[in-house]
């Protein structure tokens, strides 16, 4: 009949590449809503970034069956209400979009989609018209003469 806090907190370690469990949450009052990607499931989280920038996760995990660590790479994305942040596995290490710059490269990238799906309607229709004015002018002679058949 003892209490159990729902919440389990995890304090990144970057020489380790470890979130290690902690029992002091430091600045975990500051912790802004975030929800967790790992390779297989989501979760909605906490995160805290202390003024000294390290970084405690609040996660959803009874404090009896939480793990010591967890490493990096099975939280792959954190996503706050400011940005993202990803975890590249060749740096290992986490790097950080805002939502805007994440926004602005999706839309760069789908402007250019359209571009190229454009520039083949653009060329399909002047092949279709090249082939079409050829065809005439090769007939041309059969029906451009003096003497018409009809």
């Amino acid at each position: 009949m003892a209490f159990e806090p729902a919440l389990t907190y995890f304090r990144f370690n970057p020489s380790s590449k470890l979130f290690e469990r902690t029992d002091d949450p430091a600045d975990a009052t500051l912790a802004e809503d975030a929800q967790v990607l790992g390779p297989v499931n989501a979760v909605k989280a906490l995160l805290a970034v202390a003024r000294d920038g390290q970084w405690t996760v609040g996660l959803p995990l009874p404090a009896s069956k939480a793990p010591g660590a967890i490493p990096a790479y099975h939280l792959k994305e954190i996503v706050t209400a400011k940005g993202v942040y990803t975890y590249d596995d060749t740096k290992q290490e986490y790097t950080y979009k805002s939502h805007y710059r994440l926004a602005t490269e999706a839309k760069e990238r789908r402007d250019e989609y359209w571009r190229q799906v454009d520039e083949k309607e653009y060329q399909r229709r002047k092949e279709a018209y090249e082939l079409g004015t050829n065809r005439l002018g090769a007939l041309a002679a059969y029906f451009g003469g003096r003497w018409m058949w009809w």
